[in-house]
């Protein structure tokens, strides 16, 4: 563990739920597309309709096929813009995050609340196995290797575990311990080399 406490400060921007009639009308719409396309359908064609009532009584079978052609549009429309209007449905906010670590715990901080804590962590950099191909190479030092920073207590295992990516030059990455999938897969974050670098140079020469 550290022969000091470590305390990093950084600000990332994360997806919020919009609140209020409009946040809650775009989710409704990516849940129900069909049925937001069909109301939709129905009411410019109800709009044209009220526009154009001689129309409408002049050719009612055309008027008919037109309207329906219009409502299925809509409803295929919706359908394929469920996405977005899922995407829409959140809100881009700047937070500030800390990542505190000393011999008796770890804590990941978000505006001053503490999210997750790791109780007399453990610390473990990992990662894939380095290609012969790049071994090879004269300055592995130039080549930025992808790796994780691994938070955990081995002697709980029910409590939180924190993930981080990060990158180290290949030539040191090389000497790290191989990572697991089920670690790739739950990673919590993705830090610039920069902002990790307090943890790396501390633990980085320990596989």
């Amino acid at each position: 563990m550290p022969d000091s406490a470590i305390e990093i400060s950084y600000r990332t921007t994360i997806d919020v739920r919009r609140e209020g009639f409009v946040g809650n009308l775009l989710r409704w719409l990516a849940d129900h597309p069909i049925w937001g396309g069909l109301i939709c359908g129905v009411a410019v064609v109800g709009i044209a309709a009220a526009r154009q009532p001689g129309g409408v009584a002049a050719e009612p079978v055309t008027a008919g096929v037109i309207s329906l052609a219009v409502i299925i549009v809509w409803m295929v429309l919706f359908f394929l813009m469920r996405g977005f209007f899922e995407a829409q449905s959140f809100a881009a906010r700047k937070v500030l995050r800390q990542i505190k670590i000393d011999d008796d715990e770890a804590v990941w901080v978000q505006d001053d609340k503490p999210t997750r804590r790791v109780d007399t962590p453990r610390l473990r950099i990992l990662t894939n196995p380095v290609p012969e191909t790049i071994r090879d190479q004269e300055d592995t030092t130039k080549t930025a290797w992808p790796v994780w920073i691994v938070i955990d207590n081995p002697d709980d295992t029910d409590s939180d575990r924190l993930v981080f990516e990060t990158r180290e030059p290949a030539k040191r990455a090389r000497s790290y311990t191989t990572v697991s999938s089920d670690v790739i897969e739950n990673t919590d974050e993705r830090l610039p080399r920069a902002i990790a670098s307090p943890i790396l140079q501390q633990f980085g020469a320990e596989p």
